[in-house]
């Protein structure tokens, strides 16, 4: 009991814990610093005033949007984080010409107002007013939704809910199937076998707290689900491989780190890596000149030039 009371009330400290916007930029920057990276070279305004502000069935909320492609990015952040931590991705999408759209999860950011974080249970249903108003506001071509560690665990939620046809593609980025089973698998290793049988106890204490404890979806039905994409790390320590190797058993599509990184940084520490396996998913191409148009280019240049010197004489 007295270990399943610990971990519950770390638990509770982590999720009361308030992060701001500059905390969330500062976190990127350095992560950005620590690999070689920077962002001086973007068009940071559009996190300067929100694109519009929805009425949601919470109230409220503010959508902050990045780029004009009609491609467009969904991003659902985790759990100490906030529409800020999207900076990470700009650089991606500026460069394939796709539209960021991001936003407060439940219980963080603004979202707060709305109350404490559920762990993806009411993380779903704002995620579906999103997507409802995103895909009536700007009709994009192609719809991702880009979910990193509980914004991937909203994902598997929301899917529960609402099924995987709403949007083109998914992607969840070392986010839980189970955030309980995740817990047990994650601190499983650190505990004789006669400790861990405590955690009997947590399941009672999930439930007072309205934590989910049943899987979001069950395993034999990750094989259906075609147009979802899952990132994951085999060093994670937050989302642990051994809870998440339950599902990718059955799930067609999947991407495990060729080095171990730490949870939900492939974009920072394999941005290479990363980036490749979004354009295979996205089916997307960065914004490059291809050598039939330059060589176009090349011929209509020297018609030009012809045409001008046979003009002058």
């Amino acid at each position: 009991m007295i270990l399943s009371l610990y971990v519950w009330i770390q638990l509770k400290k982590k999720l009361k814990k308030r992060v701001s916007y500059q905390e969330s930029l500062d976190f990127e920057y350095q992560i950005a610093n620590e690999n070689g990276y920077s962002f001086d070279h973007l068009d940071l305004s559009g996190f300067n005033k929100e694109y519009k502000t929805i009425t949601t069935r919470f109230g409220d909320l503010k959508l902050f949007k990045h780029g004009v492609g009609d491609t467009v990015i969904i991003y659902c952040h985790g759990i100490l984080s906030n529409n800020r931590n999207a900076i990470k991705f700009l650089d991606y999408c500026f460069s394939r010409n796709i539209t960021l759209i991001a936003y407060d999860n439940f219980g963080w950011g603004e979202s707060a107002k709305f109350g404490k974080c559920t762990l993806g249970k009411k993380e779903a249903d704002l995620l579906k007013d999103v997507i409802d108003f995103v895909k009536k506001d700007l009709k994009p071509k192609k719809l991702v939704i880009y979910g990193e560690s509980m914004g991937g665990g909203t994902i598997y939620s929301f899917i529960s809910k609402y099924k995987n046809k709403i949007a083109d593609k998914f992607i969840v980025d070392a986010g839980y199937n189970s955030f309980f089973d995740n817990v047990i698998q994650s601190g499983f290793k650190k505990v004789s076998y006669l400790i861990y049988l405590t955690y009997l106890f947590l399941p009672l204490l999930f439930l007072i707290s309205h934590y989910p404890i049943k899987k979001f979806i069950k395993l034999k039905d990750f094989k259906n689900l075609n147009n979802v994409l899952h990132i994951q790390s085999k060093s994670d320590t937050l989302v642990n491989y051994n809870h998440a190797k339950k599902h990718l058993k059955y799930l067609k599509n999947q991407h495990i780190y060729s080095k171990n990184i730490r949870h939900c940084m492939g974009i920072d520490y394999l941005r290479d890596e990363h980036y490749k396996v979004l354009d295979k998913w996205i089916k997307v191409e960065k914004k490059i000149i291809k050598s039939a148009q330059l060589v176009l280019i090349f011929y209509i240049f020297k018609m030009i030039t012809f045409l001008t010197i046979w003009t002058n004489n």
